[in-house]
């Protein structure tokens, strides 16, 4: 892709409100894999996440897609501590996410923050932004190799600029087990965000859009 329509693609992703993306468009799938007889969805997106190791705001040693991914419900999304405007921004809204799925949260879905300055941003430091933010249970804060989270950036589909300021700032969501994936912007409002989630991973089910908030 040259940049200039890379920079047409990236602006289209950011100015969505609610861009329920499919599983194509995030290169989880790639053409007639997808359809072949005999393969699942989830046996797809299997073989398209990178067997990667990272480390939580514990410090706890994590297999990306063996423990944190592989039957779960899961939102992911990408930050970084010293980012001083959309990520402070982005993180407080997905607290308003998180309260929004309730107990649900830490029992069939778990929401994933990955550092995209894991020198700096070291599992104590984590550890602190998660309080900082009002981070309840089932939310992972994850660090590792600069080239293990651009890979796993790659798998969703989101690997966009080497400059991590001018990162994608979406929100990336799944039910690992029957292959159903999309995203959305990480700033649509909470309710939206819910609303696009539930849809995607619980099953349709006919029911209002969100109201727009202010």
């Amino acid at each position: 892709m040259d940049e200039s329509r890379r920079r047409v693609t990236l602006m289209t992703l950011n100015t969505l409100p609610l861009a329920a993306l499919t599983p194509w468009a995030l290169g989880l799938f790639r053409g007639p894999e997808a359809s072949a007889p005999g393969r699942s969805p989830a046996g797809e997106i299997a073989r398209r996440f990178p067997r990667v190791t990272l480390t939580t705001e514990q410090g706890q040693r994590v297999r990306f897609y063996e423990d944190l991914v592989k039957g779960k419900k899961v939102l992911i999304n990408f930050m970084f501590t010293e980012c001083a405007e959309s990520c402070p921004r982005t993180t407080a809204n997905l607290v308003a996410v998180q309260h929004a799925f309730g107990d649900r949260v830490g029992r069939d879905v778990f929401f994933l923050s990955i550092t995209l300055t894991p020198l700096r941003d070291t599992p104590p430091r984590l550890a602190a932004y998660a309080k900082e933010q009002g981070v309840g249970p089932g939310w992972r804060f994850l660090t590792g190799d600069m080239e293990d989270i651009n890979r796993v950036r790659r798998s969703l589909g989101v690997y966009d600029t080497a400059d991590i300021a001018q990162h994608v700032g979406l929100v990336t969501y799944g039910n690992e087990p029957e292959g159903k994936w999309g995203a959305t912007s990480a700033l649509a409002s909470p309710d939206r965000i819910a609303w696009a989630v539930r849809n995607r991973v619980d099953g349709w089910v006919a029911q209002p859009w969100p109201a727009r908030t202010s």
